[in-house]
């Protein structure tokens, strides 16, 4: 009888040690897997936009056809226009992250880095405002920034896209 009292608690043992080993359940989201992207174009002011027909909301956009550059044609300048027209559509797409319209200027729009994350391309930008410590200039801005990126790079079924931004607005230095 004491040896089968000794046999279940180091059984008990045994259990209780196995209990406390960690269990590696997998994660219900993907990896996220960086993409690699060039910069079309990276336009603070919006010159050459004509800003009373685009919104003032942040826009984010795919383009995946030359059929759809026709729609961003008041929303960019003419030179960045015509370099929307010169991409190749059959290996490449364009991500456009759009501003808004913005009262002065000291406002940047960055794409940092596009991480494909399942069907999901998660775009990780900076939105940039003015200090209110600097001199900033009146005036109707349309902050933009294009990149290009290889079709082959996208999730094969359709592309949410999702932006992950961060504001910034410089301070000063400390004195």
């Amino acid at each position: 009888m004491q040896k089968s009292l000794a046999w279940g608690i180091i059984l008990l043992l045994c259990a209780g040690l196995l209990a406390c080993q960690p269990i590696v359940i997998p994660s219900a989201q993907p990896a996220a897997e960086e993409i690699p992207f060039e910069t079309l174009s990276l336009n603070e002011t919006g010159e050459g936009v004509k800003v009373m027909l685009v919104t003032n909301e942040t826009q984010l956009l795919i383009v995946t056809s030359s059929d759809q550059v026709v729609g961003l044609q008041q929303m960019v300048s003419a030179e960045d226009f015509a370099q929307l027209h010169q991409v190749d559509y059959q290996s490449q797409a364009v991500i456009a992250l759009f501003r808004g319209v913005q009262g002065s200027n000291g406002y940047q729009t960055i794409i940092q880095r596009v991480s494909r994350e399942g069907d999901r391309l998660v775009v990780h930008a900076e939105l940039w405002s003015p200090s209110p410590y600097y001199a900033a200039t009146t005036a109707l801005t349309y902050p933009y920034h294009l990149i290009k990126l290889a079709k082959a790079d996208l999730p094969a079924q359709s592309v949410e896209l999702v932006l992950a931004s961060s504001l910034i607005t410089p301070t000063p230095p400390a004195q």
